[in-house]
Parts: C-alpha cells; structure tokens; sequence
C-alpha cells in the first residue's frame, strides 16, 4: 500500500498522512491473509517504521536506499541508515526492509553502479530483499538479472511494467511482483482498479504458478 495521492511529495510525511496509513493499513491487514507491505511516499523511513509495527505490516518498501538522487521533488539521499535505526527503536527485526535501491523516477548524484549499489544495500546496509523497477520493462529485467548475481539469497520483486501478457516471464526472473497501472482503468497508476483486468492478470499468474511453480511458499504473494 503505497499514498499515491499525496502529490507533490515532501521529504518527510505529514502527521496525518501516518495517521491515516496506520489506520488503512491496520484494516487491510484484518482483511487480508497475505503480506501487506507499506510506502509512504517516498522515502520517510521513520515514518514507515512508526506505521508498520503498529499496523501489523509484513514490510516497507524504501525507494533511495543507498547512495543520492534527484528527484521530481528535489535531492533525496539513501535511507539505510535511517531505516534500520528506526527499526531497532520500534522493536520491529520481524520488519523487512525491501529495496529499491534507485528510484525509477530520479536521477542519480552518487553511485557506484547498480551492481555494487544492490552488494552495498544487503552487505552493508542490512536490506532483506529488493523492488526493482527501471525506467522501462526491459531495464526492470536488466537491474533483475544484475541483482541475482549481488543479492544473495535476498528476494527480489518486479516493481514495474508488469502485465498480464509480460507476467510468466517476469516470473522465471522475480520472487515477486508489484503491479499497479495495468489494472487500472486509466493504464496508469492513478485510476481505479478494473475488475475485468484484475481478473485477466489472476488467470494469467494461475496459470504460470501452475507451469513454473511462481508462487509457492515464500513467493506466493503478488
């Protein structure tokens, strides 16, 4: 779950904007007997750790994790730090930090390269997994197959251009997805879901789950 309305984007959320993602996110995770993870738009790392543990949320995902960037909204530096001592302050091991090392929608100032960035994030800055998503769907798969050979045993989720029709090869590649603009209405990220491509998407994920075996256990969730 991710505030994609609150634009533009400040460096830190608001009060309420953590008050009411504690709230969405609690009642989710009532509902819900998958992972819920959480984003607060888009980097406040102390914010996601206020709401996640009190939520019940599986995970958060941090967009600039190591090294600095540019964004639509101004400069924005790597969260590690941030994070995981606002972890150990809530008390939250049981939180998993994902990744995504770059965010798609910025420019990078300092950086040592996608490969070395990913080695960086889990070796040295504790990140469990990783939400990888390039500026198109080929270099979504290109950070992928970079990440698999720095990321361990780390989980890794496609963060962008997944469709119904791109999904069972994403799936030989990710541990996950996180899919947003092709279901919805507009075919992008700010309309309503459209139930008829939701269940497009879901027949075409059952059906690779059945050929590949995406999806169980640990990768079950989309």
């Amino acid at each position: 779950m991710q505030n994609l309305g609150d634009l533009p984007v400040a460096s830190r959320a608001a009060p309420p904007q953590v008050a009411w993602m504690a709230g969405i996110a609690a009642e989710i995770r009532a509902r819900f007997a998958r992972a819920v993870g959480l984003n607060l738009l888009e980097h406040d790392a102390e914010a996601m750790f206020a709401v996640a543990p009190a939520a019940g949320a599986d995970f958060v995902r941090i967009k600039v994790y190591v090294g600095a960037m540019v964004t639509p909204f101004g400069m924005e530096s790597g969260q590690a730090f941030a994070a995981i001592r606002a972890r150990n302050a809530c008390d939250a091991g049981d939180v998993a930090i994902f990744a995504d090392v770059h965010d798609r929608t910025g420019a990078l100032i300092a950086s040592g390269g996608s490969a070395e960035d990913v080695e960086h994030a889990v070796r040295l800055d504790g990140a469990d997994g990783f939400v990888l998503a390039g500026k198109s769907y080929d270099e979504t798969l290109a950070l992928i197959g970079v990440a698999r050979k720095r990321a361990g045993a780390a989980p890794i989720l496609a963060g962008g251009g997944v469709k119904a029709k791109n999904f069972a090869e994403v799936a030989r590649v990710a541990d996950g997805v996180i899919v947003s603009s092709s279901l919805k209405d507009s075919d992008d990220a700010f309309g309503r879901l459209a139930p008829a491509k939701v269940e497009a998407f879901m027949d075409e994920v059952k059906r690779a789950r059945s050929q590949t075996g995406f999806g169980a256990a640990a990768k079950e969730d989309v």
